[in-house]
């Protein structure tokens, strides 16, 4: 038996923004002498932020030989993903450490393949027996603002155009 998909999606990440992340929270703080009062956080609110919108498109099918004891599935996929949200790291002397920002756009392709079957079947017992094969490539297309680089807090790992999201990017210290 074969049996054909295909299918196309678009949605977007609204769990991807906290719900106070669009506004600059405030903290309550204890002063000398137990005077109370409110001080702003390290990240700066974003009313115009937008969710992140992912579309995405993917064909397979699933095949069954020798009446369904062996089986064959495949998937490939194809998405792209724009107005990623990702913290951006501000320089202190703004008043802020970073603020929620869409940044850019990216892809991912991928493929997954399973092959199995059932090594034993009858009416009160079967064993099925599957292995699986993935494989993803992700890629930041663009980011906005002519950015090159945005880094992921104090680390070198970050999003740079051409590469996965979480490359290590950096350079290195000339040493005598």
């Amino acid at each position: 038996a074969l049996h054909l998909r295909a299918s196309f999606g678009k949605a977007g990440n609204l769990t991807g923004i906290g719900p106070f992340d669009r506004f600059t929270t405030l903290a309550p703080i204890i002063y000398y002498n137990n005077v109370g009062g409110f001080a702003p956080q390290n990240r700066k609110g974003n009313e115009s932020i937008r969710p992140e919108i992912k579309t995405e498109w993917e064909a397979g099918a699933d095949m069954e030989f020798l009446k369904g004891r062996v089986f064959s599935r495949m998937t490939f996929y194809f998405q792209q993903i724009k107005d990623i949200v990702i913290p951006y790291e501000w320089a202190p002397s703004n008043g802020y450490y970073s603020i929620l920002d869409n940044l850019g756009t990216m892809e991912n392709k991928g493929f997954e393949i399973m092959a199995g079957g059932y090594p034993l079947k009858s009416k009160d017992f079967s064993w099925e027996i599957s292995f699986l094969y993935n494989k993803n490539k992700n890629k930041v297309t663009s980011l906005y603002q002519n950015t090159p680089y945005v880094a992921f807090g104090v680390s070198n790992q970050g999003a740079v155009v051409g590469y996965p999201v979480g490359v290590f990017y950096g350079s290195y210290y000339a040493r005598n």
